[in-house]
């Protein structure tokens, strides 16, 4: 059995506890778990072909929970480290969700089982550094494959764990002491877009997932409503500031940003067009220190070459392509000028 102390931090790639999945579009920047090597840990990796059946289906032993991950990365490493993640991010979630709902991890498994693949996955993308300790984990199947994705070729991680019910058990009982605490620290979510003419609009769509995620978990969730300025976004220490002092009944934050990082005009046969890359910024705060806990950054784009507003019209279409990568989904613009 792999002997493990686990700062769960949390990288970029969704499964679920029984039917994985795989999320490699957003590009982001977060923590890389650490984590100390112990001797029993299969060193076998399949690779290519088709992807196997124990990805889909994780067997089921007595005693023990497994978990399916996935993960892409520009080498093997990297794309097992991601996969990895994956699987340490599904136990923060199942752990803290099945505590939240007073039911076993068996039960909330399989009573949630469509949201669970959901919720995990918006989970990791939001927070990037998990709150659970696992001591005692095996990996006992490893599968790796190339693809590519946007012209590029990658490594696509697939890893199998077995983890033992008491160590799940151990995390329960550490998630239950916690409750209390997490009743008195009221956390506000936030999501809002940027345009390039400094208007601010809410993005209703994600704020709305995050909060049920977080009232899922057992978090203390209050609505509260600001009108943010374009200020606030300044910078980081801007954003801190502006929260403290508009949101004072609140200890904690998330808070989702959508912002232009470039954004180029060009003359297509005679039509302006124009073409934005931008970035989707999801950050907790505490409040009461001002500390940033953790940091995701996602990269999309937008284009238009509308006759009207198409500096407008792209910045929503970066929005669409942000929100459909947060979600993961793979909608495009039902528009033929999206580029």
């Amino acid at each position: 059995m792999k002997k493990l102390i686990l700062l769960l931090a949390l990288t970029l790639s969704f499964s679920l506890i029984s039917c994985g999945g795989k999320d490699t579009k957003p590009t982001t920047t977060q923590d890389v778990p650490a984590q100390k090597q112990a001797s029993k840990n299969t060193e076998k990796v399949s690779e290519g072909g088709e992807v196997p059946g124990w990805f889909f289906n994780p067997p089921k032993e007595k005693g023990f929970f497994f978990f399916a991950g996935v993960g892409s990365g520009k080498s093997k490493q990297g794309g097992k480290t991601a996969a990895m993640g994956d699987v340490f991010s599904q136990v923060v979630y199942m752990v803290n969700a099945s505590v939240s709902s007073n039911t076993t991890m068996e039960k909330f498994t399989e009573e949630n089982e469509k949201d669970i693949k959901k919720n995990s996955s918006l989970y990791q993308k939001v927070n990037a550094k998990g709150d659970a300790i696992i001591e005692d984990f095996e990996v006992v199947e490893q599968f790796t494959k190339k693809e590519v994705e946007d012209g590029n070729e990658r490594e696509v991680f697939y890893v199998l764990a077995k983890v033992p019910k008491a160590e799940i058990e151990k995390s329960r009982e550490r998630i239950l002491k916690e409750r209390e605490e997490r009743k008195k620290n009221t956390m506000g979510v936030f999501a809002v877009s940027v345009f390039p003419d400094k208007s601010i609009e809410e993005i209703d769509t994600i704020k709305s997932e995050i909060e049920n995620l977080y009232k899922t978990m057992g978090y203390n969730v209050k609505t509260v409503n600001i009108n943010f300025t374009a200020d606030a976004f300044a910078s980081t220490g801007a954003t801190v500031d502006f929260l403290k002092a508009k949101g004072k009944d609140l200890k904690k934050a998330l808070i989702c940003v959508i912002k232009t990082t470039n954004l180029r005009k060009d003359k297509t046969n005679g039509y302006d067009s124009v073409s934005i890359l931008g970035d989707m910024t999801i950050r907790e705060i505490d409040l009461t220190t001002g500390e940033i806990a953790s940091t995701v950054t996602i990269s999309g784009k937008g284009a238009s070459m509308r006759k009207n507003n198409p500096e407008e019209d792209a910045f929503r279409k970066l929005i669409q392509d942000l929100t459909a990568k947060f979600l993961g989904g793979d909608e495009k613009s039902s528009t033929d000028d999206y580029m």
